[in-house]
């Protein structure tokens, strides 16, 4: 008869991560609404154009194409709550993207989220990803999650946005951003062989977010 320590309904209690809150609104997040190669709610921007079928799923998408790279990108202003924390992600595609390291996850078809104070003064930025380069045959989902939204800032910002001066062409569609709480405590783990223990040392670790 084993006898001993269940560590395992205390490793269940607290196994936690980012928990999903409310869709932040974009207005055509999924570039369905378009007309003569502009996307309702996003503003025109060198080297991008929307088209039809060209999202995920055969749906609208927005198309990044540059001979030359560029850094312009079509910016939206959205509405974020300081003292927040924010998930952002979007579905993005590399349809022959060189960029200057295409061994980075950061560099390619990606998502910017970006805040400022009451004088435009730029106070921080999350980049989602890993983002899209080279030539790939499916989707990817790109994701974020930002620090609490400083007290001061009142202006946000969600781009589209290739980075590592891009040549080539890209795809971006679906963009999201939502509230996300996180528990002090995501993950606890123990040493014991099935969580359980007859005796001995066991070794317990957590993750804990100290923000």
């Amino acid at each position: 008869m084993r006898s001993g320590l269940v560590a395992g309904a205390l490793v269940l209690s607290v196994v936690s991560s980012a928990v999903a809150g409310e869709f932040v609104k974009i207005v055509n997040a999924g570039f369905g609404e378009q007309a003569d190669g502009v996307a309702a709610g996003w503003p025109k921007a060198a080297g991008w154009r929307a088209e039809p079928n060209a999202g995920f799923n055969g749906a609208g998408g927005l198309v990044y194409e540059s001979e030359k790279g560029t850094k312009s990108r079509p910016t939206q202003e959205i509405s974020l709550k300081p003292g927040k924390k924010y998930k952002v992600t979007a579905k993005v595609i590399a349809d022959g993207l060189k960029v200057d390291r295409p061994d980075s996850p950061g560099q390619g078809m990606c998502v910017l989220l970006s805040w400022f104070d009451k004088d435009g003064k730029w106070l921080g930025e999350r980049q989602a990803g890993p983002a899209a380069n080279g030539r790939m045959t499916e989707w990817r989902t790109i994701e974020t999650i930002t620090p609490d939204m400083p007290a001061n800032a009142t202006r946000f910002t969600i781009a589209p946005y290739v980075n590592g001066n891009g040549i080539g062409k890209a795809r971006i569609d679906d963009i999201a951003v939502e509230t996300c709480d996180m528990t002090p405590v995501e993950v606890v783990t123990c040493s014991a062989y099935r969580r359980e223990s007859t005796g001995g040392l066991v070794r317990f670790g957590a993750t804990v977010n100290l923000s």
